[in-house]
């Protein structure tokens, strides 16, 4: 193996695995396959500590999220539904949205002025971008509930987080992972798509 190809490996190894592990679970969501979620925690370990060593701090807490949610997610996907049949993908209401959006815009501004003000240690270095891990991480949160929860919509929501996570794996160097989330753009409007034709096939049942 080439030296400087042994030596990439070396140094971006776990976010590759990330990168293909989180490649299959969008995929297979996209798909409304329940293993999504045994894909998505593989990938999730991964991602929190490559997160970690780049400041990316509340990625490191929203990932930990994702590890609790996706074991939720598995079973709520398989038993969520009436009379614990697998749960169906349905709409999100107007009152829902509204809720949903002050959640996203204060859940913005305070996780911004906390982590822009955090002390500066050296064992926790202060993040360089604050709003930008701020957005990304509420919007994350609120797509993957809605996402759990099966409401078409989910995909509307990760196309606008992962428009805005692409810049910022770019900027922080983690290219595999800017790639990942390229191709979550273009798996996004898939699963919006397949999900659409899905939900029409279960109004007209």
């Amino acid at each position: 193996m080439p030296e400087i190809l042994r030596q990439l490996l070396d140094l971006h190894a776990l976010e590759i695995v990330a990168t293909a592990s989180l490649a299959f679970y969008v995929i297979l969501a996209a798909r409304e396959n329940p293993w999504c979620w045994p894909a998505s925690i593989v990938g999730v370990v991964c991602y929190i500590i490559v997160m970690y060593q780049s400041r990316l701090y509340l990625e490191v807490g929203l990932n930990g999220y994702y590890l609790v949610i996706s074991f939720i997610g598995f079973f709520y996907w398989l038993r969520g539904g009436k009379g614990q049949t697998p749960l169906r993908i349905s709409r999100t209401r107007m009152r829902k949205w509204i809720i949903l959006a002050v959640i996203a815009g204060a859940g913005t501004v305070v996780l911004a002025l906390i982590i822009g003000n955090f002390p500066d240690l050296d064992w926790l270095p202060r993040t360089d971008v604050p709003w930008w891990d701020s957005v990304t991480t509420v919007l994350s949160l609120i797509a993957t509930w809605m996402l759990v929860t099966k409401r078409i919509e989910n995909w509307l929501v990760w196309i606008v987080t992962d428009s805005l996570y692409v810049p910022l794996m770019h900027y922080k160097g983690l290219y595999f992972l800017e790639a990942l989330y390229g191709f979550y753009l273009v798996v996004c409007i898939f699963g919006w798509m397949t999900w659409r034709k899905h939900l029409k096939r279960q109004s007209n049942a």
